[in-house]
């Protein structure tokens, strides 16, 4: 069993265009209610609710990823092929997480517009996230996820998931999940090479 996690330290100011700060405009809308199971299924273990006791999430609206760390190695080209496919095409261009779905805690979308003016043309990225925070303070930052891609009888699911909470706070990663006993579950998946990336 061989799982290679990179950790990488990003600059603050790529971590908060990573993280949803500056976002491109979202296209389609994210609307398969299982990608918010698959959310929902997330949000419990990320750091802004496990570490931060967020009571509502502040969630980009732009979906998004870190591509130059997609999964990859042996299950990636046999078992998880068809997922790895469906998370390609699912984001291939940015997509719009909807309001007011059920993922088990509360949460805001955040426009680009919402974010950019705490973040765009100003050069003290610490006093952008204390006004962030202060704008959102029950939020523990910006959540932010890629489309979900799923194999053909939505068994199987990868995801990005991400944050961003201040000029050194933030980290984002892929995750696998399956379906087990009707409810979606986080499992290691050996063998793959991967990206763990934190500020």
């Amino acid at each position: 069993m061989y799982t290679l996690t990179h950790a990488v330290m990003l600059s603050s100011m790529a971590l908060a265009l990573m993280s949803g700060a500056v976002q491109p405009s979202a296209g389609d809308p994210v609307t398969d209610p299982e990608a918010y199971a698959v959310y929902a299924a997330m949000a419990p273990s990320q750091w802004p609710i496990r570490v931060a006791k967020a009571r509502r999430l502040a969630v980009s609206e732009s979906t998004g990823y870190l591509a130059e760390c997609l999964p990859s190695d042996r299950p990636m080209e046999t078992t998880w092929r068809p997922v790895l496919e469906s998370f390609k095409r699912e984001n291939a261009t940015p997509r719009r997480i909807l309001p007011d779905r059920q993922i088990g805690v509360p949460y805001v979308v955040l426009a680009a517009e919402a974010t950019q003016q705490f973040f765009v043309g100003s050069s003290d990225l610490n006093g952008s996230w204390r006004r962030f925070h202060e704008a959102y303070p029950e939020s523990g930052g910006i959540t932010s996820w890629s489309a979900v891609g799923f194999d053909a009888d939505k068994r199987r699911a990868l995801v990005y998931v991400g944050h961003g909470c201040g000029s050194l706070c933030g980290e984002g990663h892929y995750a696998f999940l399956e379906k087990q006993g009707g409810a979606w579950r986080s499992i290691e998946l050996p063998d793959v090479k991967s990206c763990f990336v934190v500020s």
